[in-house]
């Protein structure tokens, strides 16, 4: 094709748009709030992949520690979180450490007073391989909670090598044995009287005296069962498990997950809503551009006619309505490209200033990452809808 073919082609584009200014105008309006769309959702769902992936990369579990867990049963644990399935990576963080960390953080100085009394717990920090298998880590880290727990409480000391358990009834039995030396004025009282006496069913009595409890320097919980050697327990005790018990060894267990669902749940609905706003637009955007090109179709008919007359082609008939069909998606992508690409920047800046732990935690694309992709999409799009519009029109109301 010559070139002053398409010079012509491009000069009566132009030409129609600018003879049906109002209808041009409307076009123009309805592709441009169908290509900001487009830009906004692109905008949104590249910058929340873009948050996701940053997360993905830093996913991981914070095990804090109590102040009873010695150091020989940290080590332990650290080493069976460590063979847990998709766990890559598991860091000690001694209370030095977690203040350094919160320090460089919030990128203070005033948190120096605290090195005296530092009020930050020891802490494990393990890394996931990926978002899709926190929630069986963190399962498997909460049921080892309960498990660590129990030889807190029972006193069971346990290293990488073996372990040594320290039995809760010999416990008793040996306080007892304590308390049978310390009765001075009772020489003759049995280890069996006092355990009967432990339970409620025995006085104690030396001979020659008069009935005397002993209760100095023995046992305090509420029962004592010597025969099946059972763990001694209070009845009314908060048990591990309960929602309102107090861990003494892995006091808390902090994760993102929660964080994590909600922005790929807000991720999933924002693009199928996005996908039915544009689809709805693009539709309303098609039609009136075939409406712009139906009135500029009837106003040239006559010059159509005698066009044909001549010997035109089909194709030389209809690229002109084409081209300007175009040329209204063009314009139409233009306007909200260069408004979104001036405004993004500033928008960023704004979100950074007024929620600063934002910027903190993770980080957004800059304008010039999310338009190099965007604008040549919004304005392809523009153009495809002047064109899908134009040929429509030509072939439904063009007789050629």
């Amino acid at each position: 094709m010559k070139l002053r073919t398409w010079k012509y082609y491009i000069s009566q584009g132009f030409r129609g748009v600018f003879k049906n200014g109002l209808m041009s105008a409307a076009s123009i309006i309805i592709v441009s709030a169908c290509v900001f769309t487009v830009i906004l959702s692109l905008s949104i769902m590249v910058n929340v992949d873009y948050v996701l992936s940053q997360i993905e990369s830093n996913v991981g579990v914070t095990v804090f520690l109590g102040n009873k867990p010695t150091d020989a049963q940290v080590k332990v644990l650290q080493k069976k979180i460590e063979e847990m399935p998709n766990v890559t990576k598991v860091t000690y963080i001694s209370q030095q450490g977690a203040l350094e960390k919160a320090k460089k953080m919030w990128d203070t100085d005033t948190l120096d007073g605290l090195k005296e009394d530092n009020p930050f717990p020891r802490s494990l920090d393990v890394q996931v391989s990926g978002i899709s298998h926190q929630k069986d880590v963190i399962a498997r880290i909460t049921k080892l909670q309960q498990e660590f727990e129990n030889q807190i409480v029972n006193g069971e000391v346990e290293t990488v090598a073996e372990t040594t358990t320290i039995d809760p009834a010999q416990a008793a039995k040996a306080a007892v044995n304590n308390a049978v030396k310390e009765a001075g004025s009772q020489p003759t009282t049995t280890k069996t009287a006092l355990l009967d006496k432990l339970t409620g069913t025995v006085e104690v009595q030396a001979e020659g005296t008069s009935a005397t409890p002993v209760t100095e320097g023995l046992p305090t919980p509420a029962t004592i069962q010597q025969e099946n050697n059972e763990p001694v327990t209070v009845n009314n005790a908060p048990k591990i498990g309960d929602a309102d018990y107090e861990y003494q060894g892995i006091e808390s267990i902090r994760h993102a997950q929660q964080l994590t669902d909600t922005l790929m749940a807000i991720d999933a609905i924002f693009k199928i809503v996005s996908v039915v706003i544009i689809a709805i637009l693009a539709i309303i955007s098609i039609g009136i551009i075939m409406n712009t090109i139906k009135l500029t179709v009837f106003i040239r008919k006559n010059e159509i006619g005698i066009m044909k007359y001549v010997g035109a082609t089909d194709w030389f008939i209809r690229w002109p309505f084409i081209v300007e069909g175009v040329i209204i998606g063009l314009i139409g992508a233009a306007i909200p490209s260069v408004i979104s690409w001036l405004s993004y920047d500033r928008i960023v800046d704004y979100f950074n200033t007024h929620i600063s732990v934002l910027n903190t935690l993770v980080s957004l694309k800059s304008g010039s990452e999310i338009f190099i992709v965007t604008i040549p999409v919004a304005l392809l799009v523009g153009a495809l809808l002047g064109a899908v519009g134009s040929i429509t029109s030509v072939r439904k109301h063009l007789r050629v």
